[in-house]
């Protein structure tokens, strides 16, 4: 019974061919929570997605939706140490994968570092692609020398790296910073 489910799972997945996001790390359920939420409220039924949480014992088991998603994204938000087989995992990415890192962290800093793969990284790191600007009374956010303010009420640095997230998900996914930038507000969108 288990197989032909996991067959109907697998030719459904065929036919829709939703974008694919595999996020790892220690605030991957939070990253989940935010990430849906923010699709949820901009993609509307124009795009199907899977958000999956995974860590270093099922990571594997993940690969075949990255490899048949139209849009492959794996994140990494902040871990702890570097695995052998989330290098292995990166490298035997698809080419047309995203691979979505904190460069906060100083693990995730040296994976930008170690792979070939299309990365687009945030956090407040000067070298992050997106990059956090906070004064304490907002928050702006700078993409190659692109800046927008955002009316974010943000409480606290793991927040931050939530929204960010998020943001770059929805940057991947086609939308401009000013377009996410009114997402966020006009959905109110916080923890």
């Amino acid at each position: 019974m288990n197989n032909k489910i996991d067959f109907l799972f697998k030719f459904n997945f065929f036919l829709k061919r939703p974008i694919i996001i595999v996020i790892i790390g220690d605030e991957k359920e939070e990253s989940k929570q935010k990430i849906n939420q923010f699709l949820n409220s901009c993609l509307k039924t124009k795009k199907t997605f899977l958000i999956f949480t995974a860590d270093n014992k099922n990571i594997n088991n993940f690969k075949f939706f990255l490899k048949y998603s139209k849009q492959p994204i794996f994140v990494i938000t902040q871990i702890k140490a570097l695995q052998k087989n989330i290098i292995e995992t990166i490298n035997s990415l698809p080419n047309k994968t995203t691979l979505v890192l904190n460069l906060d962290n100083p693990i995730t800093k040296r994976i930008k570092k170690l792979t070939d793969a299309k990365t687009l990284s945030f956090g407040f790191s000067p070298e992050s692609d997106f990059t956090v600007i906070n004064n304490n009374t907002s928050l702006k956010i700078n993409y190659k020398g692109s800046i927008i303010p955002t009316w974010l009420k943000i409480k606290s640095q793991k927040e931050i790296h939530l929204i960010l997230c998020s943001l770059v998900i929805g940057f991947i996914l086609g939308l401009n910073l000013v377009e996410i930038s009114q997402i966020f507000k006009k959905n109110n969108i916080s923890l």
